[in-house]
């Protein structure tokens, strides 16, 4: 999101109802010459392995075969996803960089007391990437094989169990404490810097090699064989979504009284 000439393009994983959704966005830019000439960096704000990481590298892939430039993937983890962001929202507005990104950015304008950009107004929504569904499991030595059994054994031993996600301020973390307080239990929050330790779209006819890289039938099977189901829905559409999932879980923070410094 930017205003012109802004670039900067992001994909975001959003939790909807019990989906996940990988997204996409990038900045306002105008280009004078031919698209692309050179090499496109797709910055991708978590650890390498993670669920976003994994479905932006086999995009990046199709999107090199077909726009014959290499697409780069640059993970720049950390803050839950923030610092990547905040790379992309100052890179150059030149259609060169994107950020394959999460719901967790939706989240973070509600929950960081402060941000170093404004999603807003420095990165652009373009298109969803996947959509997959988010399930709640435990390890195999946990005494509970079912979500009663769990909220059982949370409450008799108060405090004792964990929960990870990946990072403060996303959405697993808020689905952790929404967990809580809808089941009265103390399942205590350890937050790590990804979910590993899809992507980029551009504007006007930039969009168009995106959305014909979502109907590549071997791209369609590789998110697939991951659980997901393909995005490349229009700008607009992608962009509603956004502005939905923002006062979504910004309620709910607020509601949780969740903030980061």
């Amino acid at each position: 999101m930017s205003p012109a000439p802004r670039r900067t393009a992001r994909l975001a994983r959003a939790f909807l109802g019990t989906l996940l959704a990988a997204l996409a966005f990038q900045p306002v830019a105008a280009h004078a010459q031919a698209w692309p000439s050179k090499s496109i960096k797709l910055v991708v704000p978590f650890p390498p392995g993670g669920g976003t990481d994994t479905f932006a590298r086999p995009l990046a892939a199709k999107l090199s075969a077909q726009l014959g430039q290499q697409v780069i993937i640059d993970n720049r983890g950390g803050a839950g996803g923030t610092i990547g962001a905040d790379v992309v929202a100052k890179s150059a507005p030149d259609g060169y960089t994107f950020l394959v990104g999460a719901v967790h950015h939706t989240v973070a304008v509600s929950v960081y007391k402060s941000l170093p950009y404004d999603l807003d107004k420095d990165l652009a929504p373009v298109t969803g990437v996947a959509y997959v569904p988010d399930v709640l499991v435990v390890n195999k030595d946990v005494k509970a094989q079912n979500v009663k059994e769990l909220v059982a054994l949370s409450k008799a031993n108060p405090g004792k169990l964990n929960y990870g996600s990946s990072g403060n301020g996303t959405t697993r973390h808020l689905a952790g404490l929404i967990f809580n307080n809808l089941t009265g239990s103390t399942i205590q929050h350890v937050p790590y810097k990804g979910s590993g330790p899809a992507m980029a779209a551009l504007l006007g006819g930039e969009k168009e090699e995106v959305a014909r890289a979502f109907t590549a039938p071997d791209l369609k099977a590789t998110l697939a064989s991951q659980g997901a189901e393909p995005g490349g829905e229009p700008t607009e559409n992608f962009a509603k979504f956004v502005r939905a999932e923002t006062q979504k879980w910004g309620k709910l923070a607020r509601d949780a009284k969740v903030t980061i410094d």
